[in-house]
């Protein structure tokens, strides 16, 4: 802790993905609850982000003073964004699945487990406008913050490598509302009622989730506040051993842990381009772009429903300019598409877990020879991935596999 207080500390903050449950109704809070249908997941993070605006817009019709005397509340924005190592586990069944998968399986539309080892679980493209992955996303820091969005849904999500650094991934998308939570006291001579009265309300919102003293809930997943109302905050259920003075924090579910799984490295794994095994390359990078349009209703500040757009797959692959690589440039020149990409991340050998992206039909465009005074040439490769036919959902899949 700090000299006087207690930090919020970027290195101990733990990130809950809490799915929206099938019964309910988008958009929805979904509590994290390590017993429900469909359980949360811990995502070991290296940065994340949370935004929250509401529009104010100044009052301008006629008056008698040259200065603005109000403002107009309009519509929320929330937006959110993660990234993270390329972290796989050890599939010993098909249950077990990436702290990341409900960021990816919303990014990329499904997901499906198959095999009975070698296990593989597959992420594919959807034509659809269902997304069956909508989540919660919490974030806590060391008891003293934690900040929630719901209806959240991934815009985007970016896979990349390059020159031995580490894969990564990232995350960034929408939401339909946010809470923040801080840190406040009961001030309640009988406090073991619902609603119950605390010294700073300010410090609280609805849906903040909080533990009162050592009070965690019944089911241990904290108590969730569904409304304020002067100091007074009505809960999902009455606390049963809260005492007056208790300090109310942020609540964690410790049950909420990670999945035991191996960190990626840069150095092993290939890129395979056409029928060339191994091709050299500096850097890969894959982007999927969902393009949702958020719905804003009358009478309603937070987005009430997403509709997807067209889905725009880019990445990039940069080369030195090797004389067996020169050739590249006229698959540029020719806007060329016969040659799929197949890229491998982790060990291809027996018994190791490995990330496999396969893109059918990438078209590559045109851009800048790099030509520097000395150093040797680059050659950036922009690249489209596009769907083998009309119909089709191939333009790209991600497959995690279990040799």
């Amino acid at each position: 802790m700090g000299l006087n207080e207690k930090h919020a500390l970027g290195r101990n903050q733990r990130f809950i993905i809490q799915p929206q449950l099938s019964t309910q109704t988008y958009p929805a809070f979904t509590l994290p609850d390590n017993a429900a249908a469909r359980a949360p997941k811990q995502l070991t993070v290296m940065t994340s982000s949370m935004s929250y605006e509401q529009e104010r817009k100044n009052r301008a019709d006629t008056s008698q003073t040259r200065d603005y005397f109000e403002r107009i509340t309009g519509n929320k924005t929330v937006t959110w964004g993660c990234e993270c190592h390329l972290l796989i586990p050890d599939q010993t069944s098909g249950a077990i699945n990436p702290d990341w998968t409900y960021m990816m399986s919303s990014a990329m539309g499904a997901v499906a487990s198959s095999g009975a080892g070698p296990y593989v679980l597959t992420y594919s493209l959807t034509q659809g406008q269902t997304n069956e992955y909508p989540m919660t996303l919490v974030r806590e820091l060391n008891e003293v913050m934690s900040e929630s969005v719901w209806g959240a849904v991934a815009e985007e999500m970016t896979l990349s490598v390059a020159q031995g650094d580490e894969p990564k991934l990232s995350f960034t998308g929408t939401a339909s509302d946010y809470a923040a939570t801080a840190t406040t006291t009961v001030n309640d001579a009988s406090p073991n009622n619902n609603p119950i009265t605390v010294t700073n309300v300010g410090a609280l919102t609805v849906n903040s989730v909080i533990k009162i003293g050592s009070d965690d809930g019944s089911s241990n997943t904290g108590f969730q506040i569904l409304s304020i109302s002067g100091n007074d905050i009505t809960l999902n259920e009455a606390p049963t051993s809260a005492g007056d003075g208790d300090a109310i924090i942020p609540f964690f579910d410790p049950d909420i842990t990670t999945t035991s799984s191996s960190l990626i490295n840069g150095i092993s794994g290939q890129l395979d381009w056409g029928g060339t095994s191994d091709f050299e390359i500096n850097s890969f990078t894959l982007t999927v772009k969902n393009n949702f349009k958020p719905v804003q209703e009358a009478f309603k500040a937070a987005v009430q429903d997403y509709i997807p757009g067209r889905r725009d797959i880019t990445g990039e692959i940069a080369i030195t300019g090797a004389k067996d690589k020169i050739k590249t440039l006229i698959y540029r020149y020719n806007f060329d598409s016969s040659n799929n990409i197949v890229a491998r991340f982790g060990s291809t050998s027996s018994g190791t877990e490995k990330m496999t992206i396969t893109i059918a039909k990438p078209e590559f465009d045109f851009s800048e020879v790099t030509v520097p005074e000395a150093e040797e040439v680059t050659i950036s490769l922009p690249f489209t991935a596009l769907a083998t036919s009309d119909t089709a959902t191939d333009a790209v899949s991600i497959a995690i596999t279990t040799n």
